[in-house]
């Protein structure tokens, strides 16, 4: 680790010493800001799919182990395995009337077996990942290679149960990767995109009792890229599971606003300090948003030397609260 970096880094450990507690809607509870830091000696150059590796949220799995992940939530009608922890049988109710017939159970089970039959027997490599927090929420992906060298990533869209914030609570907005249009697409990718195709958005269940009534668009989405890791990432994008944004400020007032806490003052003076050093220091300021459901990660990282980054994360959890 360079030594600016090491500077950088006691002078956050110093300023996260006491509670330094942020609030995003619908987190009663809220969490603390951590110190963080990527060590470039130790991991190689920083991408939010290296992150998601080093935090050791990745693990490689079977490519019917993802298949039956997928199907889970049409058979359920659920956004995720922890809302189960509350009430095991609510969603049988199925009060906003979404769930599917066994019919289209079946139809679309034939579909996706179609497709993985196609994919293992026309990709010379073909790979499935878990990706997950906690047993409440997990995700799973192929990844595969295509005849022209290039990879292609499957993968369902990630529910957000915590609003967007981007323009409220953090002040951010996307840095969006351009993408240029691509050309002779081989008919293997063409055969995988109309089976995808083929599988309509469906309703899933989030937090929905106790007045909640939230639902989430529940769909398979793919992406390609020139290697594996390019294709992984880019598709988490798409999927959800992963945001990248141009930070500009943390609305410290919108946190006297919105709650209440004894040492309030305290606490947004605490913010200020934190926000000001990482402004002095850093001409940049890039927030990464990894979301598993109804559970944030915030990564608020700047450029140290040697490839080196420095900042602070806040782990936080969606409170449900009927």
């Amino acid at each position: 680790m360079h030594p600016e970096t090491e500077q950088q880094l006691g002078t956050l450990e110093v300023l996260l010493a006491e509670h330094c507690l942020f609030y995003l809607p619908g987190h009663e509870y809220s969490e603390d800001f951590q110190l963080c830091v990527w060590d470039a000696t130790q991991w190689g150059p920083f991408t939010p799919l290296g992150l998601v590796k080093v935090e050791g949220w990745m693990t490689e799995t079977d490519p019917e182990v993802a298949l039956q992940s997928w199907q889970w939530p049409e058979q359920t009608s659920l956004a995720a395995k922890g809302l189960l922890e509350y009430s095991p049988d609510w969603h049988k109710a199925d009060p906003a009337q979404i769930s599917l017939t066994a019919d289209c159970q079946q139809a679309r089970q034939d579909i996706y077996q179609s497709l993985l039959v196609l994919l293992e027997s026309e990709l010379p490599i073909l790979k499935a990942y878990t990706l997950s927090y906690c047993a409440a929420y997990q995700i799973s992906v192929l990844v595969g290679q295509l005849p022209d060298q290039s990879w292609l990533c499957i993968a369902p869209t990630v529910p957000h149960e915590t609003r967007d914030y981007t323009n409220a609570e953090v002040i951010s907005w996307p840095l969006l990767q351009s993408e240029s249009p691509r050309e002779n697409i081989s008919a293997i990718e063409t055969q995988i995109a109309e089976k995808i195709s083929n599988l309509d958005p469906i309703p899933t269940y989030g937090w929905y009792q106790g007045g909640y009534g939230k639902t989430h668009t529940y769909q398979l989405i793919y992406g390609v890229g020139a290697t594996e890791a390019i294709a992984l990432e880019k598709t988490l994008e798409k999927a959800g599971l992963i945001t990248i944004c141009q930070f500009e400020q943390l609305d410290i007032d919108k946190q006297i606003d919105d709650y209440y806490h004894s040492d309030t003052q305290v606490i947004i003076e605490r913010l200020s300090r934190l926000e000001r050093f990482l402004k002095q220091i850093f001409a940049e300021i890039v927030l990464y948003r990894i979301c598993f459901w109804d559970y944030e990660h915030l990564y608020l990282l700047g450029n140290s030397k040697a490839q080196d980054k420095v900042g602070v994360v806040l782990r936080s959890q969606f409170t449900y609260n009927p």
